[in-house]
């Protein structure tokens, strides 16, 4: 695990961008720039506390075991017959080697991270009635990723034409490793869809993404 830590954090100007443009609190920011410092050191600090603590963690699993089981089967058989969540086959194609890893740190949230990708375990629950409208749950998300500048930003630089990740960020003036977290999270809000073209990733706007948006709006609020 610290190996591909190690290897994901090379870059360490990436690393900082990335934190730069995230949504986490000051403090959280400083304790993640803090990990980046000495990962494995950090990392084994982690592990040496939870082992200290096993009890407790065993103790704490046990009590939502019975929830946690099924929600681990349904993704393994997702994984299995290649029948993953839509958004989150259209993350994984950013790297199609990927190893899918389970997350309930953040159970609602898709993540690219070095050679990883973690899918939230209640973002099967999340997106189970996607066709019908949006949850209030995936509104929020939505409605987030808009308050965002940068993320409205690029919506507007997408909606005349697909461009691909180092021309939207030339044009919204970010670093490349930045636009692509905001890609990320536009992603799993459903307001961005990805398609591969001459090699290259290309975004464009998810017009049935932007309607149901819409339409949750017009219903919920008006």
């Amino acid at each position: 695990m610290c190996e591909g830590v190690a290897g994901f954090l090379d870059s360490e100007n990436e690393a900082i961008a990335a934190l730069e443009a995230s949504e986490l609190s000051d403090q959280a920011k400083w304790q993640i720039a803090a990990l980046l410092q000495q990962p494995k050191q950090k990392f084994m600090l982690v592990v040496e506390a939870v082992n200290a603590n096993l009890p407790a963690f065993e103790y704490a699993y046990a009590k939502i075991e019975a929830e946690i089981a099924p929600l681990l089967t349904q993704l393994e058989d997702q994984v299995a017959q290649g029948e993953l969540p839509p958004a989150v086959d259209t993350v994984r194609a950013l790297d199609p080697d990927a190893q899918v890893v389970p997350s309930l740190a953040s159970a609602l949230m898709i993540m690219l991270f070095g050679k990883y990708c973690f899918v939230g375990l209640l973002l099967s629950r999340l997106l189970a009635g996607q066709g019908e409208g949006l949850t209030e749950i995936e509104a929020t998300l939505v409605a987030k990723s808009l308050s965002d500048a940068s993320k409205l930003k690029i919506l507007r630089v997408l909606k005349n034409e697909k461009r691909y990740n180092l021309e939207i960020a030339r044009r919204v003036e970010l670093t490349p490793a930045t636009t692509s977290h905001h890609m990320n999270m536009l992603l799993a809000a459903g307001l961005v869809e990805m398609s591969k073209e001459d090699g290259k990733v290309y975004y464009g706007l998810c017009a049935s993404g932007i309607k149901r948006y819409c339409a949750w709006l017009n219903d919920s609020l008006l």
